[in-house]
């Protein structure tokens, strides 16, 4: 990915600067007959330690949980389809840097300031229209339309000390500004252009967004996120400080407004990034940041609080947002890169998505795969992916998390999504997620669905002489299984074809569920 001054310099030309939807916003599920285009089990990257076997072993014949009958099958193939982003580096040429303000200030005709020029990105955005007029009275020509009608002297200033004079207050800095430091501002584009490529190259990698995300959620406490975001805080103001140090220097410029600037630039902190919402907006922003939403990236690199007629300052507040954000993301990033240690370059994956819900899909696969009830959970409820889609094989979400006998998503899918998922789902095979815990002979598994008060235990598979989970279950020998069918009213003297469960543990030699089943059924 590469993204620098030149998109920057082009979102200065929307005249309203329009956000982040609302945190309390409710997604809206699609109905249970939606289909989507890929297939779940192709949609997770296959990995040599994956957490979770599909096969089950007996007698030296692996047996897949979605075989049908009697099957030598192997485990169904994952393609990869992690998303490539391509990469190419920004040259910025050095802008040019403000006349020293002397000691008496003059009325006098300015030159108008040279934009930043850069080369062009490989990514271009579309041309913008012309820069509407900025009136001395319309103050939030620069704001967030979230904003539009909260007053930034009202807020409380939380770990700031420091009161907004009230130009601040209304979103100008102007009266800083003219102090900032160009070739600063430069340098900090190049280098979040630079970190941008690294985290995007880090995401779009094998299954390290889902591998983060759980440990984002479920392995980083809380306090310990809050103590690195003001780490990151902390450094941030020494950066902008030196960009104003000829300001300081003079007296013009005071820490008080430097925090302030700031403050209107990073608007997630600290309010929002360290409330019980904080976890899941880093990832959003973090999924913007690594894809090519281009839409969504303007958007989140626009969110400020700020006003200014001039065209020179406007770039510069953008490129401030853009450093502030990239650099804090980047750090959380690495700093977890350095505990795993996976600090060495990372290659991107050869294979890509054809439309960002796909990385959804494959990001929501993967987390199925390795047993991240937490990464589930976030899809679902950030709206990212709907609970209820069928792939192009009829399987469900219910039917995945058998397939890779995740026990504790399965039991949250069952009894966490509301409406429920229809656990009677048949796959074109013609088996329902029963019929695959039954034949995978996982215990676990077919107790949590069992459960399900809308379970139908005596399931027909068309398509395989109308098997039930008992007859699979005979089948491959799996005693407990057999044993929680009958004592869950498994009818035992349905039929599969011409046989019985009685007849089908005859004729493959399985007397010990044999015995299950005459103890059980009273045979």
């Amino acid at each position: 990915m590469s993204r620098g001054v030149r998109d920057l310099r082009e979102l200065i030309c929307v005249s309203r600067l329009t956000f982040r939807a609302s945190d309390d916003e409710e997604p809206q599920f699609l109905s249970d007959e939606e289909v989507v285009v890929k297939d779940f089990d192709q949609l997770s990257i296959s990995s040599s330690d994956s957490v979770g076997g599909i096969e089950a072993r007996n007698g030296g014949r692996h047996i897949s949980p979605d075989s049908g009958c009697v099957t030598n099958g192997s485990t169904p193939p994952e393609i990869p389809m992690e998303e490539e982003v391509p990469t190419s580096p920004i040259v910025v040429k050095s802008p040019p840097i403000p006349a020293k303000v002397g000691k008496t200030r003059r009325k006098k005709k300015r030159t108008p300031h040279k934009a930043l020029s850069t080369e062009p990105s490989r990514h271009e955005l579309p041309k913008p229209p012309r820069i509407p007029p900025l009136r001395s009275q319309n103050k939030k020509s620069f704001s967030s339309d979230n904003d539009s009608d909260v007053d930034m002297e009202s807020r409380p200033l939380h770990r700031y000390g420091s009161q907004m004079t009230k130009s601040q207050a209304e979103g100008n800095f102007d009266d800083i500004l003219c102090y900032m430091d160009a070739t600063v501002v430069s340098n900090w584009l190049e280098r979040a252009n630079s970190m941008v490529s690294d985290i995007t190259t880090f995401c779009n990698s094998e299954d390290n967004f889902v591998t983060f995300a759980h440990f984002w959620f479920s392995g980083f406490e809380d306090v310990q996120k809050i103590e690195l975001f003001d780490l990151e805080h902390s450094i941030l103001i020494e950066e902008m400080s030196f960009a104003f140090a000829v300001g300081k220097d003079q007296g013009k410029v005071n820490q008080r407004d430097i925090n302030n600037f700031i403050r209107a630039l990073f608007r997630e902190y600290p309010d929002k990034l360290l409330s019980t919402k904080g976890p899941n907006m880093f990832l959003n922003h973090l999924d913007v940041l690594s894809s090519q939403k281009h839409a969504q990236y303007k958007t989140l690199l626009s969110d400020v609080k700020c006003s200014t007629k001039n065209k020179q300052y406007a770039q510069w507040i953008l490129a401030t947002r853009s450093f502030a954000l990239v650099s804090v993301w980047s750090a959380v990033v690495n700093f977890y890169r350095n505990l795993l240690g996976k600090v060495s370059p990372i290659r991107p994956s050869s294979s890509r998505t054809s439309a960002d819900e796909d990385i959804n899909l494959t990001r929501l696969g993967q987390a199925i795969r390795l047993g991240f009830v937490d990464v589930v959970h976030y899809y679902f409820t950030e709206g990212h992916v709907k609970p209820h889609l069928i792939d192009t094989h009829g399987r469900t979400f219910i039917f995945s998390a058998v397939m890779y006998n995740q026990c504790n998503v399965l039991h949250y899918l069952i009894s966490r999504v509301k409406p429920a998922i229809d656990v009677n789902q048949p796959a074109d095979t013609g088996n329902t997620p029963l019929h695959a815990a039954a034949n995978s002979g996982n215990d676990r598994l077919v107790e949590i669905l069992l459960k399900c008060p809308n379970i139908d235990v005596n399931v027909i598979n068309p398509q395989c002489e109308s098997a039930t989970p008992l007859h699979l279950a005979m089948m491959h020998g799996h005693k407990n299984v057999v044993e929680m069918l009958i004592k869950a009213k498994a009818d035992w003297s349905l039929k599969m074809g011409d046989m019985t469960a009685e007849d089908i543990a005859k004729q493959f030699g399985s007397f010990s569920t044999l015995r299950v089943l005459r103890e059980c059924s009273g045979l």
